[in-house]
């Protein structure tokens, strides 16, 4: 008897799930693993190539860029940061003085304007972020074409002399304009009617720097052509800057003097002139409330001379006050030598300096008052009031 045979069979076996690997590489070794986990090796991320290039030499108070450009790689997307590093930071390891935002990759990419403020070198360095095809790539530190000279800025310095005044003094104005934030000092030189060249000065005052500086008035001894020379020292940020001597508006001529009896009035003592000077004060927040108003009479001629000068305050950063400068903000006062009536009005500085100050709401601080004696021989500075305008 045949025994029937039977026939087995085994259960069909599924694939074993697909086991993705990254591998750092994809030679014998990514191979043999995907052969021993039935895994095709991942590819490595595209390297893009970076090139930037830095705007050029601006003045202080200018702007500078940093233009990237991707190339190569994948297919790269993503964005480009850049950060620009001070004067004093040639390693690039503090803290940047200017981060930008994040910027969508394009061709090319152009970083957003840094201003600086301070003269010197600065070195800026672009990151490329990568996206999923391409590795992020960043400049280095002094990379070529990556630094930016910051150069002192050149102001424009413009004078003109003053007519005879009716005590017989002449004043030089100095105006300062297209440099950053200008400070120091303006030095006025007068030279005499027989100094054609300008060589030796008979006269010389320096001045606190402002947008509009006038000197220290200057009673010639003798009639003539008298010649004024102003000279702007700079500063940090600023490049000195000299008048010329043919500069057909820094010539006066003072005339002889008239013949007859002096009809002025006799000298002033020094304690009615200090009187005269602390009067000011007073008629001063008058003016700069009201119109022109008188500061002091007197029976005596002073030849007295005070100059008002002030500076702007606004907010700064955190609520700390920034000053921007001075200037002055009054005309020279007068005082008559037929009745004794010392007055002065507030010159076009003023009158717009006012008029910012209470449409603002800020202060002005009147910070130098200059007295001169009939010898125009200096005598004293007040002390510093503050005057709030606008409430």
């Amino acid at each position: 008897m045949r025994v029937p045979s039977f026939k087995t069979s085994s259960p069909p076996r599924r694939p074993a799930p697909a086991v993705r690997v990254a591998l750092a590489g994809t030679g014998l070794l990514g191979t043999l693993a995907a052969l021993l986990i039935g895994s095709a090796p991942v590819e490595a991320l595209s390297t893009p190539n970076l090139a930037t290039f830095a705007s050029g030499s601006v003045p202080v108070g200018g702007t500078i860029t940093d233009t990237a450009l991707v190339g190569a790689g994948s297919s790269p997307t993503g964005t480009v940061t850049f950060k620009i590093y001070g004067p004093a930071d040639t390693t690039c390891m503090g803290t940047p003085v200017f981060t930008s935002p994040a910027v969508k990759l394009a061709v090319p990419t152009v970083s957003p304007a840094y201003t600086p403020t301070t003269p010197g070198t600065y070195q800026i360095i672009a990151a490329y972020s990568g996206d999923t095809n391409n590795s992020p790539v960043a400049g280095t530190c002094g990379g070529v074409g990556e630094s930016v000279v910051v150069t002192r800025a050149t102001p424009t310095l413009t004078t003109a002399a003053s007519a005879v005044s009716a005590t017989g003094t002449i004043t030089d104005t100095a105006v300062l304009t297209g440099g950053y934030k200008p400070t120091g000092a303006i030095t006025f030189n007068a030279y005499g009617p027989n100094d054609a060249a300008c060589a030796s000065p008979v006269f010389t005052v320096a001045e606190p720097a402002s947008v509009s500086t006038v000197s220290t008035p200057y009673h010639p001894p003798a009639a003539g052509a008298y010649r004024w020379v102003a000279h702007y020292g700079g500063d940090a940020n600023n490049t000195a800057v000299d008048g010329s001597c043919s500069d057909p508006a820094e010539v006066v001529t003072v005339p002889a003097p008239a013949t007859g009896p002096a009809s002025q009035q006799p000298a002033c003592t020094p304690a009615v002139a200090q009187a005269m000077a602390s009067s000011v004060l007073g008629a001063l927040a008058s003016a700069l409330t009201g119109g022109p108003g008188g500061a002091f009479k007197s029976d005596c001629s002073s030849g007295l001379r005070i100059v008002l000068r002030a500076k702007e305050i606004r907010p700064g950063n955190k609520g700390y006050p920034r000053h921007d400068g001075f200037t002055t903000i009054a005309n020279t006062l007068t005082h008559s030598t037929t009745t004794g009536q010392l007055a002065f009005s507030l010159n076009a500085q003023g009158v717009a300096l006012k008029a910012y100050s209470t449409s603002k709401h800020q202060s002005l601080t009147v910070f130098a008052i200059v007295h001169v004696r009939p010898d125009h021989t200096a005598v004293s500075s007040e002390a510093i009031q503050i005057l709030t305008l606008g409430g």
